[in-house]
């Protein structure tokens, strides 16, 4: 298994057949869920104590997480042609994003045993 890690509290990352609509589908249940302008007129709270207005970019990137296991073989990750790991950014500001990939090593060969040792 590999580990993917985005750093940060307002961005995502998921594993999805990344084609127009389904990205588009899930930006749109994501927006129901955390709208960036609550219906009923209120405020996130995250506002309130920190006067930044990104509070439903929090949650979205609660929602999704920030690190996957992906299958990883032969030096690849393991999954469809048609998947992807996408990164989405939620943050109302534009940032330096850092991904970080921790892939599995190859196990190193045992090291010659000592002959005279051996017997």
């Amino acid at each position: 298994m590999a580990g993917v890690f985005a750093h940060g509290s307002t961005i995502g990352l998921t594993v999805m057949r990344y084609e127009l609509g389904a990205v588009q589908d899930l930006l749109r249940t994501l927006e129901r869920i955390a709208p960036q302008s609550p219906a009923d007129g209120s405020r996130y709270l995250h506002e309130l104590t920190t006067a930044d207005p990104n509070g439903f970019s929090h949650l979205k990137s609660s929602l999704l997480g920030t690190s996957l296991l992906v299958p990883f073989r032969e030096g690849r990750l393991a999954m469809s042609p048609s998947h992807r790991v996408v990164l989405f950014d939620f943050d109302l500001k534009p940032a330096t994003r850092r991904v970080f990939v921790h892939a599995p090593q190859a196990a190193a060969p045992a090291p010659d045993t000592d002959k005279e040792n051996s017997r």
